[in-house]
């Protein structure tokens, strides 16, 4: 008779420990196959599902071996307490009504505390999800937040090779510049070697000038006597041929022979000398003229070259300070915007800085950069999303620490009741 009681405690308590076990293994089952298609990047989650539900199941079999071991028991105290006796209408061996009302009592408390159970559990499930997606609403976050690191990295990036670039370029155009300099100054010194020589030309120009002009008047002057000594010449022989036509003249105005013989002689030395002098004067005249042709065709020469020095100093000059700025506009335009931005927000930014606090910097530098490069779509209110998910997080946590409470309070309270002591 004292046994039944222990042993219906152990039926009931095993039935319940089934009932828990299967709607557990159930809800397992349901979760995952909720989860599973809304979370395909997550392999693990197979692996998980399949750990858990053959832990529920196991716990299942375990619970149906309990109970089928306590309504065996169960069974066996019935069959024990109910045997016939001698006569049936006694009932020494019946349980009292008292002690019945009693057990139904305690069976009815049980089911309240398995339904009240039932029902922490669900809350249980439901918090579980609710934290499930608290944490896909993070790993969201994460990816974000990852992506927005991978693009400042990469804007990073993009602003080293700007800046090797633009380091580039200024190294290739100072070497340019360089080189127009070097250039300029042997264009330079070529020129004005080249114009020492042309002053030298002139110079040697100016005194074979100067010798021609000379020769010149030489040659008049010997062109002169030459007249002179013509005249001389046919003034004598007018004089003969007088003489001759007119013999009535007196011996002595008629000059001897040898004197005559003088005459001609020193006419004919005059003659050879004055031809020899024009053959010398031809002879000189051909020479200088033909060192004046030399001289022009050098000068000539030197004019070319000159022009084309020139010609060449005018197209370095015009590449320098025209094709090298075109080849260059666009890299300088796009780096003086760029410096007159960074230098714009370091100017506003150092204003503001001893007026603002760190975080209204920090929501102004956030501000100005998404102005600038623009924010993605994901990432717009992200600093209310956090916000909204802490909150969540901590309700949840606050609310599961109440449940965890409000369970170990009723296991306490059942450890205690007099009926388990019993």
């Amino acid at each position: 008779m004292e046994a039944i009681p222990k042993v219906i405690e152990a039926f009931v308590t095993a039935v319940f420990k089934h009932a828990q076990s299967s709607q557990h293994c159930k809800n397992v089952e349901t979760d995952y196959e909720n989860m599973l298609p809304r979370h395909k990047d997550f392999p693990a989650l197979e692996i998980q599902k399949t750990t858990r539900l053959n832990q529920a199941r196991k716990d299942l079999e375990t619970t149906e071996a309990q109970t089928a071991e306590a309504t065996a028991l169960l069974l066996d105290a019935f069959k024990a307490h109910f045997q016939p006796g001698p006569a049936p209408h006694q009932h020494q061996d019946c349980v009292s009504r008292s002690e019945f009302n009693r057990l139904k009592d305690q069976f009815r408390a049980n089911r309240a505390d398995a339904h009240e159970m039932e029902q922490l559990r669900e809350q249980n499930n439901e918090m579980n999800k609710a934290l499930m997606r608290v944490e896909n609403d993070l790993d969201r976050e994460m990816r974000a937040n990852k992506r927005l690191e991978n693009r400042l990295d990469d804007l990073e990036n993009i602003s080293r090779r700007t800046t090797k670039t633009i380091d580039a370029t200024c190294g290739k155009y100072k070497s340019l510049e360089d080189l127009t300099a070097k250039d300029r100054l042997s264009f330079r010194t070529r020129c004005s070697a080249l114009e020492t020589e042309i002053d030298k030309s002139k110079t040697r120009h100016k005194a074979f000038d100067d010798y021609v002009y000379k020769s010149k008047a030489s040659h008049e002057e010997h062109t002169q006597s030459l007249e002179l000594y013509r005249q001389k010449v046919e003034s004598l022989q007018q004089e003969l041929k007088d003489q001759a036509v007119h013999p009535s003249v007196s011996p002595a105005l008629h000059p001897p022979d040898p004197f005559l013989g003088n005459i001609e002689s020193r006419l004919k030395a005059a003659e050879h000398s004055v031809a020899e002098l024009k053959e010398d004067a031809k002879g000189e005249d051909s020479l200088i003229f033909e060192q004046l042709d030399e001289l022009r065709t050098d000068l000539d020469k030197m004019h070319a070259k000159l022009n084309e020095l020139q010609t060449a100093v005018d197209e370095v000059k015009r590449a320098t300070l025209e094709r090298v700025p075109e080849d260059l506009k666009p890299q300088l335009d796009y780096i003086s915007r760029t410096v007159e931005t960074h230098i714009d927000l370091l100017q506003r930014h150092e204003v503001r800085l001893n007026s603002v606090t760190t975080d209204e910097l920090y929501r102004q530098m956030d501000s100005q950069f998404r102005q600038a490069y623009g924010v993605p779509n994901e990432l717009r209110g992200i600093v209310q999303r956090q916000s909204k998910v802490e909150a969540i997080c901590k309700t949840h946590h606050e609310s599961f620490n109440n449940i965890h409470t409000r369970i170990e309070a009723m296991a306490t309270e059942l450890r205690g009741s007099k009926y388990i002591r019993s």
